[in-house]
């Protein structure tokens, strides 16, 4: 059973949360150069995939929503990826024209969600890796039927959707809204927008999926 009023508020909590994370990125000078432009390019990436949940959901298409879902996660794990690993040689590859060559050529080395975590667990600061490592312990599998019409999908289409589950599904979209913007802001070196950033988590708190 869901509660349409609780997820339409909370959608609408939504809209001002991204609101304001988009005029603090917008307000921040990010660097103009290849490495810069692509960590730019995931986080609007990111952003379009969370549009479509919240739309999909506000249109109770659920399954679709969380099969996005999904797809937003993987988004934001490339962005950071390209933050803390991506080599100069990888930076260049990726921003090559759009070419059957090219692409075959990237599609042979890219490396999958699963390798760019084994890269961050070196790499990327601890606390970010752990977010990343257990969304992916204890939602790719749920997430991944949905994509691929599993157990998980077709056993709610058949039993129904609830209100928590929604609720969760949105607020988690919405933790990696707010952490595809500090990786933004955290690539411009501009410390002021990074706590300007962490401090939108608690003017909405009630948006986010916050550890207890």
């Amino acid at each position: 059973m869901i509660n349409h009023s609780e997820v339409e508020a909370l959608i609408k909590s939504t809209e001002s949360f991204k609101k304001e994370l988009i005029e603090n990125c917008n307000r921040t000078s990010v660097p103009n150069n290849l490495k810069s432009n692509l960590i730019a390019n995931a986080f609007d990436i990111v952003f379009e995939h969370s549009d479509a949940v919240n739309l999909l959901i506000a249109n109770t298409l659920f399954t679709t929503a969380l099969a996005v879902f999904r797809l937003q996660y993987d988004a934001l794990v490339r962005q950071v990826w390209l933050l803390y690993v991506a080599s100069d040689s990888d930076i260049e590859k990726l921003s090559s024209p759009l070419t059957s060559e090219n692409a075959q050529s990237v599609n042979n080395w890219i490396p999958s969600t699963n390798e760019m975590l084994k890269q961050l667990e070196l790499k990327a600061p601890a606390g970010l890796y752990k977010i990343l490592s257990d969304f992916k312990t204890y939602s790719s599998k749920a997430l991944n039927s949905f994509v691929h019409t599993g157990i998980h999908a077709l056993a709610r289409k058949r039993d129904g959707f609830y209100s928590g589950m929604i609720i969760s599904i949105l607020k988690q979209s919405n933790n990696l809204l707010h952490m595809t913007s500090l990786a933004l802001v955290i690539d411009s070196g501009n410390q002021t927008s990074v706590l300007n950033v962490i401090e939108l988590s608690k003017k909405f708190p009630e948006c986010l999926d916050l550890a207890k």
